[in-house]
């Protein structure tokens, strides 16, 4: 029996580890409001684009000042923050067409990206007392 469920597991990792990086957190710093952290989408644009779509929406999010900018390694680093599972419900709810219509969806997502509204903000710190780097 345990060796079943070793290799079932196993398995599991092996096909999710070609989609694990479809929703992807990111850290931020600002120096007067402190920490926050966002999740999105990730394979829309490239690390650097996204990054910068990111921090224009911190901007309207009231970070203004923001010093430190980082894609987190693994959602674990934010899934202790309020509203996490809120938002990463709603992006785990939504099918990823990855064979014919994945251009027209990977265009679509990128036009919500830029306005605004595939990123959820999961904590947003406004106390300055505690506020330290990443």
């Amino acid at each position: 029996m345990r060796f079943y469920r070793k290799h079932k597991l196993r398995h599991y990792f092996v096909q999710a580890s070609e989609n694990i990086k479809d929703i992807i957190g990111i850290k931020f710093f600002d120096k007067k409001l402190g920490k926050g952290a966002c999740i999105t989408w990730g394979r829309i644009f490239n690390d650097q684009e996204l990054l910068k779509v990111v921090q224009e929406q911190c901007v309207k999010q009231g970070f203004e000042n923001i010093e430190s900018m980082n894609i987190c390694y693994s959602l674990q680093e934010i899934a202790r923050y309020p509203y996490f599972y809120e938002s990463w419900i709603y992006f785990v709810q939504q099918d990823i067409p990855y064979k014919y219509s994945y251009k027209k969806w990977k265009e679509e997502k990128q036009k919500a990206l830029c306005m605004g509204k595939e990123i959820k903000f999961v904590k947003l710190e406004t106390s300055t007392k505690d506020a330290m780097p990443l």
